[in-house]
C-alpha cells in the first residue's frame, strides 16, 4: 500500500507542474493572438469597425431569437420556420423534416426556402396532375428528372410510389451535392441514379453555367445566342454535356416520363434525345418564351417535337388537351411572351 501511495505522490509532483506550465503557455499564446487581432482591428477604418460590430450584433440577435422561438408556442410552425430561415446565415445548411427529408441551403430563397418552410415538395402538384392526365395505361417505371436541383420532384415521386425508379440530372456542384445527400437521406440510393452533367445536343462539350446567387433553380447554361439573357458579372462554373440518348439508350415511351426544367435550354436538351423523341415519350417541360427567345431555343424545340411526331399537348395551367401543331404552339408562345399576359410569364406543358 505504501509503495502505491508513494508512486501517486511522485506522479503528482512530476506531472502536475508540467501540465500547469503547458496550460499557462497556451493561455499566454491565446492572449497574445487576441492582442494581435485587436491591434489589427484598431488600425482598420471606422466603417470596417462598425460593420464588424454590427455583424456580431446580428449574429447574437439571431441566436437569441432562434432560442426564444425554439422554446415558444410557435416552435416548428410555418412562422417559426420562416423566421428561422430568414435569419440563418447564407452559408448554413438546413434540414426540412417533412414526409421527405431535404437538406437545403439557406442562400436559396426559392426552392430551398419553400422546402424548409412548407415541408412539402416544390411543384409536386404538377407531377400529380401529369400522372392523372397520363391515365392508368402508363406503367410509370422511370422518371427522368432533368435539372433535378436538390431532388424536390424525383425523391417524393419515388418515395410515394408514383414511379419505380428515377434518373436525376443536375450540373451545378452544390445542388448536385445536396441532391445526392438527399437521395441517401431518404434511403433511395438503389432507386435513383444521379448524373452531374448538363444535357445537351452532343456528348463531352464544355458548357458555361451562369449561377444565380439567390435562386438555385435559376442557374442557366450560357449560349452563343445574340440575345442570351446573361446576368451582370455572374459567377460561373464549367459543366460537361451529355446527350439524353447516351444516358438512357433503351428508353420506352409506355413506362417513362421525361421532366425538363432547364431555364430556356429545353430545345438544346431535346436535340440530344432522338431515341426518346422517336418513341414519342411523354415530356413535361417548362415553357418560358422569354428565356427561349433569348437562347434561340424555341425553333430547336419545335423541330424536335415535329421529328417526334407528337400528337397533342396540355398546358398544365389550364389542363385541356390541345391537338399538336406548329400554329397551336406558336399561339401559346405569343400568349406567354406578351407583356399583357396577366399570369406568370411561363407555364408547363405535357407533350404526348
Amino acid at each position: 500500500m505504501f509503495w502505491q501511495t508513494h508512486a501517486v505522490a511522485r506522479m503528482v509532483d512530476t506531472h502536475w507542474p508540467v501540465s500547469r506550465m503547458k496550460a499557462t503557455i497556451a493561455m499566454k499564446l491565446t492572449i497574445g493572438r487576441l492582442y494581435e487581432r485587436l491591434a489589427v482591428w484598431l488600425k482598420r477604418p471606422a466603417a470596417h469597425k462598425l460593420a464588424s460590430i454590427w455583424s456580431r450584433i446580428e449574429l447574437l440577435l439571431a441566436l437569441i431569437i432562434s432560442k426564444l422561438l425554439l422554446y415558444s408556442r410557435f416552435a416548428n410552425t410555418r412562422l417559426h420556420r420562416r423566421i428561422y430561415f430568414d435569419i440563418s446565415r447564407p452559408d448554413s445548411l438546413l434540414l426540412s423534416n417533412g414526409q421527405e427529408r431535404f437538406i437545403v441551403s439557406a442562400a436559396d430563397k426559392e426552392i430551398g426556402k419553400h422546402l424548409f418552410i412548407s415541408q412539402e415538395p416544390y411543384d409536386f402538384c404538377k407531377l400529380e396532375l401529369v400522372i392523372k392526365l397520363l391515365g392508368e395505361h402508363h406503367k410509370r417505371r422511370l422518371l427522368v428528372d432533368v435539372g433535378a436541383n436538390v431532388g424536390s420532384v424525383c425523391i417524393p415521386a419515388i418515395k410515394r410510389g408514383l414511379f419505380l425508379q428515377a434518373i436525376a440530372v443536375e450540373p451545378e456542384p452544390l445542388n448536385f451535392s445536396l441532391l445526392t445527400a438527399n437521395i441517401h437521406l431518404n434511403d433511395l440510393g438503389r432507386k435513383i441514379v444521379a448524373h452531374r452533367c448538363a444535357l445537351g445536343a452532343i456528348d463531352g462539350e464544355t458548357l458555361t453555367l451562369e449561377l444565380s446567387a439567390s435562386n438555385f433553380g435559376d442557374h442557366r447554361v450560357k449560349t452563343n445566342a445574340v440575345g442570351h439573357n446573361s446576368r451582370v458579372n455572374p459567377s460561373t462554373v464549367s459543366v460537361r454535356s451529355e446527350k439524353l440518348d447516351s444516358i438512357i439508350p433503351d428508353i420506352k415511351a409506355d413506362d417513362t416520363v421525361i421532366w425538363i426544367d432547364t431555364q430556356g435550354f429545353e430545345g438544346y436538351v431535346l436535340q440530344g434525345a432522338s431515341a426518346a423523341l422517336a418513341q414519342r415519350t411523354p415530356i413535361v417541360l417548362e415553357f418560358e418564351p422569354r428565356k427561349m427567345s433569348k437562347n434561340d431555343s424555341y425553333k430547336l424545340l419545335k423541330n424536335a417535337l415535329n421529328r417526334g411526331g407528337y400528337k397533342c399537348f396540355y398546358n398544365l395551367e389550364r389542363p385541356i388537351q390541345i391537338p399538336y401543331s406548329n400554329e397551336a404552339l406558336d399561339d401559346l408562345y405569343k400568349l406567354y411572351l406578351s407583356s399583357s399576359h396577366t399570369g406568370h410569364p411561363f407555364t408547363d406543358l405535357l407533350l404526348l
